[in-house]
């Protein structure tokens, strides 16, 4: 019996162990890396997802069998998978193959003597860079303002040095070459630190032929306003506004059929959009957004933390990989972001702040062999190799079926995919484009708003509405018929019963309807007979608030921009009501000012009444915004500017009965009411940073005093 207990309690303790052991194979990640990996949602927050890549390796030159590294700059591969590595500071070029093992080292010549290339200094904006071909190596240097052209083991073939002779250069024109690429036709694109013009063009014969891909002016309201003052000022003091200019560019690559991507160099706390370009042949940008925007690259919720500043992001390189996909660094976080041809992000992977595989110090260039994505850390003088997994490898095979559109193929992959990332964005619009495929309108719509994918969203809503409407047809003519009949009927039996404009008596609920119709007379009457009641005024405000409420969070998807997860019923009071009664203190101070007639109570009244219009329509055009497709949203938006118009005017009439001012006054009283409310909210902004401040310093003593 002793001996069952003890066999018993070893057989439990061994269940235990094996029920721990697989918790904690299942409970682990498949693939874990020493950061963290995610995807952006569709308000821009980041989600935690699967890995796409993993770091394998991290090679210094000790590795490779040879002296380390120092301040390496740039590389590049070669046709055939040569990686070529730019050291800098020890005036070689490290050459790797595809399984990163040393192949050999090549030092510079010129006519068999040894000579060396610039070394930019550490703290400078721009370094060397490095493009290989079939037959050469070229070489930017900005330290000697030349591009060097050597054969393939490292012997000088040619220079390229600043252009002369041309009309399109200024004697003054400063050339400090940092990158260089070439394209099929053997044209030599040179990017020129602090050149506003875009990337100079060699011919074969390294002769100067012309700009390309020069960056434009953004059109912003400082832009404008700055361009205007320069106008009327004179050269002395306009000078002193500095001038507009392009933003040069930091780095450039180049794909096989010679589409040049161009990495603007981003100086603002928070970056711009469009920080790369992908430029034709002609030298036009064709990354835009569907909006028509610019594309953003990087990070998308940029935000404060106390102790970094600004978390932005600032690409510095760019490649397009052998798969088909566009990767890049963000040398401020020292992430890679890996995007797909129409540039949705797929992959986010790498790290700061730590001395952990696949973690950056100062990463400086970033390219690909086959699967494989390496980047070089300048800080730490080495390369990081990151390998697609198996989950990578899975998407990127469902993003290029969708990309050739075999939508049915895919459907699978991302059945898988989403059984590991069921909130990823792209997963999401791949099955919903599946879905679409095959005719499953109503579950396709539902993935792809996961995705918001609002095109095919609409194609299906398209496709659902069609559907419906030819299943109650019948009943719609029923009702168009009986409303034709109404309106020709209804008018005859009232006729007689009707009451002339003299006789008409118009209760007090009624009023506010009896405005929309003749807002002229009706609010002359409201001022002189005081039809207006301040109960009827309220129940309008709060009818005001809940509209704004439903609008919010009710409005069509395909036409619905708010964050409707984090819905804020006094933010929403505030915006809503809260501007009602702020604009209504603000007319009544101003007015008082200008001798204006009207009470504070009728001011109130009068403007409640005025959105009584914007009460009743945004409801039915709410609603219709859930069965309308993009391509329906001029009536849409015709829609919304009535409503606007019509409380618009309504409020401009109201306003100039209440205070019987003639129009061109009543529009001075509206306009120097809005800029009151913005001074009452810059005063109470910066009463507030003073009492914030003031609270602070008197916490800040009373902790020192306590300590003591």
């Amino acid at each position: 019996m002793k001996r069952m207990r003890t066999g018993m309690k070893i057989v439990l303790f061994a269940a235990i162990l094996v029920m721990l052991f697989q918790f904690a194979v299942s409970a682990a990640p498949v693939y874990e890396t020493p950061y963290p990996t995610f995807f952006y949602n569709s308000d821009d927050d980041a989600v935690a997802s699967k890995a796409g890549y993993e770091p394998i390796a991290t090679i210094s030159g000790t590795d490779l069998g040879t002296a380390e590294m120092s301040y390496p700059t740039d590389m590049y591969v070669s046709p055939d998978k040569e990686l070529y590595i730019l050291d800098n500071s020890n005036n070689r070029i490290l050459v790797l193959n595809s399984d990163y093992e040393l192949v050999r080292e090549i030092a510079f010549t010129n006519n068999g003597e040894p000579m060396e290339i610039g070394k930019p200094d550490r703290a400078a904006s721009y370094s060397s860079g490095i493009f290989v071909d079939e037959e050469e190596i070229l070489i930017a240097d900005p330290v000697q303002n030349v591009v060097h052209i050597f054969d393939l083991e490292g012997r000088l073939k040619a220079q390229i040095t600043k252009p002369t002779n041309s009309a399109v250069i200024a004697d003054n024109f400063n050339f400090i070459p940092c990158k260089v690429i070439k394209d099929n036709a053997g044209i030599i694109y040179v990017l020129s630190y602090n050149c506003y013009q875009g990337l100079l063009q060699f011919d074969q014969s390294y002769n100067f032929i012309g700009f390309y891909g020069a960056d434009s002016v953004t059109a912003t309201a400082e832009v404008i306003l700055r361009q205007w003052l320069q106008d009327i000022l004179p050269d002395t003091a306009s000078d002193r506004l500095g001038r507009d200019v392009a933003v040069n560019y930091l780095s450039v690559d180049i794909d096989s059929e010679d589409f040049v991507y161009a990495v603007k160099y981003e100086t603002s706390i928070i970056p711009d959009t469009g920080q790369i370009k992908k430029l034709n042949p002609l030298g036009n940008n064709i990354f835009e957004a569907s909006d028509g925007k610019a594309v953003t690259f990087g990070i998308r919720n940029q935000y404060w933390d106390d102790a970094d500043g600004f978390i932005v992001s600032r690409i510095t390189d760019v490649v397009y990989d052998d798969l088909g996909f566009i990767t890049v660094i963000d040398a401020f976080q020292n992430r890679v972001y890996q995007y797909d041809e129409e540039t949705n992000l797929m992959f986010v992977f790498g790290g700061a702040n730590s001395n952990q595989q696949g973690n950056f110090f100062n990463p400086v260039a970033i390219e690909s062999i086959g699967e494989d994505i390496i980047v070089l850390d300048g800080g730490r003088n080495n390369i990081t190799v990151f390998r697609r997994t198996e989950f990578g490898a899975l998407f990127h095979e469902g993003i290029n079926l969708i990309n050739d559109g075999m939508y049915s193929e895919s459907k699978a992959i991302w059945q898988e995919i989403l059984k590991n990332d069921s909130m990823n964005p792209l997963a999401n619009s791949g099955y919903g484009k599946a879905l679409l495929d095959e005719g499953n309108y109503e579950e396709a719509m539902y993935y792809l708003k996961l995705g918001d994918n609002r095109e095919d969203y609409s194609v299906a809503l398209d496709s659902v509405r069609s559907d419906v409407m030819s299943s109650i047809f019948p009943v719609i003519m029923v009702v168009i018929i009986l409303a034709i009949l109404a309106y020709f009927i209804v008018p005859r039996i009232l006729r007689k019963y009707r009451k002339n404009e003299y006789e008409k008596k118009v209760s007090k609920w009624k009023y506010p309807f009896h405005l929309m119709a003749h807002p002229i007379n009706g609010y002359t009457d409201l001022k002189f007979e005081k039809k207006g009641s301040l109960l009827v005024a309220n129940i309008i405000l709060l009818c005001f608030f809940i509209v704004s409420i439903i609008v919010q969070q009710s409005t069509g998807y395909l036409f619905n921009d708010n964050d409707l997860e984090s819905f804020n019923i006094v933010f929403t009071f505030l915006a809503s009501v809260g501007i009602f009664a702020f604009f209504v203190v603000a007319q009544w101070a101003v007015s008082v000012l200008m001798d204006g007639e009207g009470t504070f109570k009728e001011i109130w009244i009068f403007t409640a009444y005025a959105l009584l219009p914007y009460v009743l329509l945004m409801i039915p055009i709410t609603l219709l915004s859930n069965v309308m497709t993009l391509d329906q949203s001029a009536f849409l938006t015709m829609a919304n500017i009535i409503a606007y118009a019509w409380t618009g005017l309504g409020i401009l009439l109201s306003t100039r009965e209440a205070h019987q001012f003639s129009m061109l006054k009543t529009i001075v009283l509206l306009f120097l009411t809005v800029v009151g409310m913005f001074f009452v909210i810059l005063i109470i902004g910066i009463v507030y940073s003073m009492l914030a401040r003031l609270a602070g310093f008197i916490t800040q003593i009373y902790t020192e005093l306590s300590l003591r």
